[in-house]
């Protein structure tokens, strides 16, 4: 769960991209697999990304009213760091699609870095609130919505983490300490 707030007085745009993104362990040594994020479907108020690495199980991550899934690869863009020449769709793609409009820098089906994107126009002095999750559970062969227990789950997860705080905080005094702590 993600909140977003404009402490402005007017409405602001804002896009938001939660993201996974693979270490780039495969260009190290030749042979090594590549690991692979692709888009899968569910719903049509939910997107999916399957997540594939030799490593582990699968994962799933589910993002709730999102405008759209994008993905790159996790490589350097040589051409702009070193002025190497170069060409793919690197780790920088994102920031090229939103900002300089370039629709050629992005996949939409798969990569090794993947972003569900979402724009926001947040009236001023509010705030929104969006919602992910990334499960080795795969929801839609289960046909349980991925976000059915999600109020339950974060009440449960923001209690053991006050519990854990507190536990470990017996020893300051000052709540503003407690405050810098926990951040």
């Amino acid at each position: 769960r993600i909140t977003a707030h404009n402490r402005a007085k007017h409405t602001a745009p804002l896009h938001i991209l939660p993201q996974l993104v693979f270490r780039n362990t495969w260009s190290w040594k030749q042979g090594t697999p590549k690991p692979n994020m692709r888009r899968g479907t569910l719903r049509s108020d939910v997107q999916m990304i399957h997540v594939e690495h030799s490593a582990f199980p699968a994962y799933y991550f589910y993002a709730q009213d999102c405008q759209d899934l994008l993905f790159c690869e996790n490589e350097t863009n040589t051409q702009r760091l070193y002025d190497t020449p170069g060409s793919g769709l690197y780790k920088d793609g994102f920031h090229e699609y939103i900002i300089h409009q370039r629709t050629d820098a992005i996949q939409r089906m798969q990569g090794t870095k993947a972003a569900a994107h979402f724009v926001r126009y947040i009236p001023g002095e509010s705030s929104v609130t969006i919602q992910c999750r990334l499960t080795p559970h795969s929801l839609e062969e289960t046909g349980q919505h991925p976000f059915v227990d999600s109020e339950e789950l974060f009440a449960t997860r923001i209690q053991e983490t006050d519990d854990y705080y507190q536990s470990i905080q017996e020893h300051l005094d000052e709540a503003q300490h407690h405050r810098i702590h926990r951040q």
